[in-house]
């Protein structure tokens, strides 16, 4: 069985996968860095204009993956780090007994949310140029953060847990903010469907601290 993240870097090689998720993390988002995924504000007061509101409206669609080949076995830390991924927490297991967590895997429906209008890097970063010339100090609050594009949700996932397990899993998640989404357990196996608000992953870039791309000769 193909690792999960290694399936999906194949299928999305731009996609940056989050550690936690959170339903702040959308188009549009920023997020203090490439590698530290924490919300820290919108970019549309910064860049409206020039771009315009409709610029920022988004459409979800299903990502065109295959979906037989996104699975994934976890145990201990990594089973904790993986739930987490995906908006989900073991409540009531000491440290004592996560060596013991197994977990499986396997997405069965995935989705990307994405600009409507199809704005891409270039359009950022003409606005983001434009900011620079009449705003240098707003320019520098800006740079190195990591501007998100689009986000990837499993929309529907299946997770099977290890049998010794069984008696003592109790799922703790923050996909319960969303009314739309359906959790339900039968034994060890917890199907989770309609997520819309947490993302797993996400495309974007990182706002350069010097000249845009379209300012190298």
């Amino acid at each position: 069985m193909a690792d999960l993240e290694v399936a999906l870097e194949r299928a999305i090689p731009e996609i940056n996968f989050l550690t936690i998720a959170t339903p702040d993390i959308r188009p549009g988002a920023l997020l203090e860095s490439r590698r530290v995924d924490h919300y820290i504000g919108r970019i549309e007061p910064f860049l409206v204009p020039p771009l315009t509101p409709e610029d920022f409206e988004t459409e979800r669609q299903p990502a065109a993956l295959n979906l037989r080949s996104l699975s994934t076995e976890r145990s201990g830390q990594s089973a904790i780090n993986l739930l987490q991924m995906f908006g989900l927490n073991l409540a009531g297991i000491s440290a004592s007994t996560t060596a013991a967590i197994s977990v499986q895997l396997q997405l069965e429906a995935v989705t990307v949310q994405r600009f409507k209008s199809g704005i891409g890097k270039l359009q950022f970063e003409r606005a983001l140029r434009s900011l620079k010339d009449r705003d240098m100090k707003t320019f520098r609050l800006l740079k190195r953060h990591f501007l998100v594009m689009a986000t990837y949700y499993a929309r529907d996932f299946r997770l099977t847990f290890g049998k010794e397990l069984l008696n003592a899993i109790d799922i703790d998640t923050k996909l319960r903010a969303s009314a739309r989404t359906k959790i339900q357990r039968r034994g060890n196996t917890v199907w989770v469907g309609q997520n819309e608000t947490l993302p797993f992953g996400v495309f974007g870039y990182e706002i350069t601290p010097g000249r845009t791309i379209l300012e190298i000769d």
